[in-house]
């Protein structure tokens, strides 16, 4: 009797803790942040000065900037449904159950819209674009808590393909929703627009999302070698040429020196010969 009733209470609360344990892997890949501060430099926000290739840009992002930058005033609700609610607490011994759900819906619903729209401000991609030269660095430009411009670089490779490796019928879902999700290692999420927004590059996008654009880039880049190491085959055989032709030029002509006779130190005067029968003794 006393193990399956244990049995039974085990089993009892395995079930009542099942919603729990959904709910903690739900939000186990959450990452609550802290906003950042409104007084950080405009050069610390944004990326370095380079020259990038712009591959996509978001729509209505300064109807979406005002949305951020108004958020603020949602801060000041907040402080007034403080306000409120210690007056309310302050003023009367025993507060009106009334009251008091007004002080705290107006208090929730304010942090909540805040969060709310504050993570999908640092999410929604207002422009993708990579780095050049390499162009192995992609650049997401997102919005922070205070509505300015914030650039997030990560190497290409640290992309994962919302693409790669599904139909033609299922790229074209995913493409026309009115957010896609990419994922990034390492990173946040980030969420673009493909059916609003403007595709500047559009075959390179492509190629992002499909996981094609780092073996171009490396099969280009092996081309570039290959071509530059013929160019430099090319003049380091024209040199060998050169100094060849060079050489023979000289041995020639060392040769021809080295074949000139001398002059001899008796010239013009007869050579003294045997003595003859005819000549006086």
């Amino acid at each position: 009797m006393h193990s399956s009733s244990n049995s039974g209470a085990s089993s009892g609360a395995g079930a009542r803790s099942s919603p729990l344990s959904k709910l903690t892997k739900q939000l186990d890949g959450i990452r609550f942040e802290l906003p950042s501060s409104p007084f950080t430099p405009q050069s610390q926000r944004r990326g370095p000065p380079v020259p990038r290739w712009v591959l996509y840009r978001g729509p209505h992002m300064l109807l979406f900037r005002f949305i951020v930058r108004a958020k603020v005033f949602q801060l000041l609700g907040f402080f007034t449904g403080a306000v409120l609610l210690a007056a309310v607490i302050s003023s009367e011994g025993t507060p009106r159950p009334t009251d008091m759900a007004a002080a705290v819906a107006i208090l929730v619903g304010c942090v909540v819209t805040s969060y709310c729209v504050w993570f999908y401000s640092g999410r929604f991609v207002g422009e993708l674009s990579l780095l050049l030269p390499e162009r192995r660095i992609a650049r997401f430009s997102v919005l922070d808590f205070w509505g300015n411009r914030q650039d997030v670089d990560v190497p290409v490779e640290r992309i994962e393909p919302p693409f790669k490796g599904h139909s033609v019928a299922e790229v074209r879902e995913l493409a026309g929703s009115t957010l896609m999700p990419i994922n990034v290692s390492g990173e946040r999420q980030f969420y673009i627009s493909v059916r609003h927004g403007k595709l500047l590059q559009k075959d390179a996008l492509q190629k992002v999302c499909y996981g094609s654009w780092l073996p171009e880039l490396d099969a280009s880049a092996q081309q570039a070698r290959q071509q530059e190491a013929l160019e430099q085959e090319g003049t380091v055989g024209q040199e060998g040429a050169s100094r060849q032709e060079g050489t023979v030029a000289q041995e020639g002509s060392t040769n021809q020196l080295n074949s000139t006779p001398a002059p001899s130190d008796h010239a013009g005067l007869a050579k003294p010969g045997p003595t003859g029968p005819l000549e006086p003794k």
